[in-house]
């Protein structure tokens, strides 16, 4: 076991201090890289083109007609889909020495980008987790976080999706950080 896996396993309350705060700050940055996309893509001449693409897309996911109505709440989902999988790429990119050479080849760096990602990772699982709460039982009192949420999306997200990554990746990282299988998994 190394030194890392001591302290994470030894300071486990210190992790789970470290993946709120990240889930703030990734919110943060999120939103932050939201806004800019959004005054992007209001600027492309393919925008027009993307607009049913996504509202399809919205009512796969239990959007009503009257909120894709509004283009501003397309767009918005639009780019806080192309945010989160800029994201999931750069976590991805972290994990990658490890999955591809192995947890003791990857060395001390390689293993700290993996913590890195796993940690990045859950920390967005974190904060979508809140936010979709929030947006979806609390529209009114969160209605600076964007429009409602449909109850089927907070299902497939939160309760299927996001839940899955919460439970798992905390105690995986902590007791099993050497199993091959988590690494391909990540």
């Amino acid at each position: 076991m190394s030194a890392m896996d001591t302290i994470m396993l030894q300071h486990w309350k210190l992790v789970i201090a470290v993946v709120v705060s990240l889930a703030v700050i990734t919110g943060c940055l999120v939103e932050l890289v939201k806004q800019q996309l959004i005054s992007w893509v209001d600027r492309q001449p393919w925008r027009s083109r993307m607009i049913p693409l996504q509202r399809n897309m919205m009512h796969n996911f239990g959007y009503s007609k009257s909120t894709t109505a509004d283009e501003t709440v397309i767009v918005d989902c639009y780019c806080f889909v192309i945010a989160i999988c800029s994201h999931h790429l750069v976590m991805s990119l972290a994990l990658t020495p490890v999955v591809v050479l192995g947890w003791d080849s990857a060395g001390s760096v390689g293993q700290f980008l993996f913590y890195a990602g796993a940690v990045g990772d859950l920390a967005y699982s974190t904060y979508d987790s809140v936010q979709i709460t929030l947006r979806a039982f609390f529209p009114v009192s969160f209605k600076g976080l964007g429009v409602q949420l449909p109850r089927k999306y907070f299902i497939v997200m939160v309760c299927l999706h996001h839940m899955l990554s919460i439970m798992l990746t905390l105690p995986m990282i902590l007791y099993y950080p050497t199993l091959r299988a988590l690494h391909v998994l990540m």
